[in-house]
C-alpha cells in the first residue's frame, strides 16, 4: 500500500494512470458502438431480406393470378366456339354427329335446284295431205330437211302438229320460231299459222303470210298471251280461187326448224 500511495503521489504517474483509464473507457465505448452498429446492420439486413421475400411472394402471386386469368379467358373462348357450333347445327334440317376424331363436321347448306328450263322445244311430228318432208337443196339446211307444201287453185291443205306443248308461265318470253320461204300470187294472202289450244273450240290464228318470198326468212311469233295453256301448232295453206288472170298453176310453202322457245331466241 505504501508503494501504491508513493506511486500516486507522483504526479507524472497519476497523469499516466488517468490516461490509461480514459483510453480503456474509449475502447469500451468504441466496442459498444461497434456492437450497436453491427446490430443495426443485422436488423437492416433482416428487414431487407423480409421485404425481398415479400416482394418475391407478391410477384409470384401476381404471376399466378395472370396465369389464372389467361386460363379462364381461354376456357371462355372455347365455350363461345362450342356455343356457335351448336347454334349452327341446331339450325340445320338434320343433325350432324361428331366424327371419330371428336371434331364436328363442317355444316352444309341445302340448295334448292333451279328448275330446268329447256332452250327450245323442237316440233318435228306433223301430218297433212299435200305436205312432204324433204332433204334437198331447196331447204335452208339440207341436213335438217324441211316441210314442203303444194296447193293448187281452189284447194287448201293443213300441216297439223301432233306435239302438245305446255307454255309455262315461268317462261320469260315464249316464241314460236321457224324458217320459211314461199311462192304465191302477188298480194294474195295464202298462209296462216294457227294454235290448237287445249280446252278451246276451233283454232286461233297468230300469223298470216302472202305474196312471194324467194329467200329464206326466220319468223318469230310471240306466245306470251297464251302462257299457262297447252297448245299444238297448225299451218293452214290456201290456194287462190282461180279467177285471177295469169296466176300460177300451183303454189309452194317451205317450213323448216319449227320450235317453241321459252325466251326470245338468240
Amino acid at each position: 500500500m505504501k508503494v501504491i500511495k508513493k506511486l500516486f503521489s507522483n504526479s507524472r504517474f497519476s497523469i499516466l494512470f488517468a490516461c490509461l483509464i480514459l483510453l480503456a473507457m474509449a475502447c469500451t465505448t468504441s466496442l459498444g458502438n461497434d456492437q450497436s452498429a453491427q446490430a443495426t446492420l443485422a436488423a437492416a439486413s433482416l428487414q431487407g431480406t423480409i421485404q425481398a421475400q415479400a416482394a418475391t411472394q407478391a410477384a409470384l402471386e401476381q404471376q399466378n393470378m395472370q396465369i389464372a386469368i389467361e386460363a379462364t379467358q381461354a376456357a371462355l373462348d372455347r365455350l363461345k366456339t362450342e356455343i356457335a357450333v351448336q347454334t349452327t347445327l341446331s339450325a340445320m334440317p338434320t343433325e350432324e354427329q361428331p366424327t371419330a376424331s371428336g371434331t364436328l363436321p363442317t355444316p352444309t347448306v341445302a340448295i334448292t335446284p333451279t328448275p330446268n328450263v329447256p332452250t327450245s322445244v323442237p316440233l318435228t311430228q306433223f301430218s297433212g295431205s299435200g305436205w312432204s318432208f324433204v332433204q334437198s337443196s331447196q331447204c335452208h339446211d339440207r341436213q335438217k330437211g324441211c316441210w314442203l307444201g303444194t296447193v293448187k287453185a281452189n284447194q287448201f291443205t293443213t300441216l297439223s302438229g301432233k306435239e302438245q306443248v305446255y307454255l309455262d308461265p315461268a317462261w320469260t318470253f315464249p316464241h314460236l320460231v321457224f324458217w320459211t320461204r314461199y311462192k304465191s300470187f302477188y298480194g294474195f294472202t295464202f298462209g296462216y299459222v294457227e294454235l290448237d289450244i287445249q280446252g278451246q273450240v276451233g283454232y286461233t290464228r297468230v300469223q298470216s303470210f302472202g305474196g312471194t318470198k324467194d329467200y329464206w326468212e326466220r319468223v318469230y311469233i310471240p306466245l306470251l298471251d297464251y302462257a299457262g295453256t297447252t297448245v299444238a301448232v297448225r299451218f293452214y295453206f290456201q290456194g287462190p280461187d282461180g279467177t285471177t288472170p295469169n296466176q300460177p298453176s300451183s303454189f309452194t310453202w317451205f317450213l323448216e326448224d319449227i320450235q317453241i322457245t321459252p325466251n326470245f331466241p338468240k
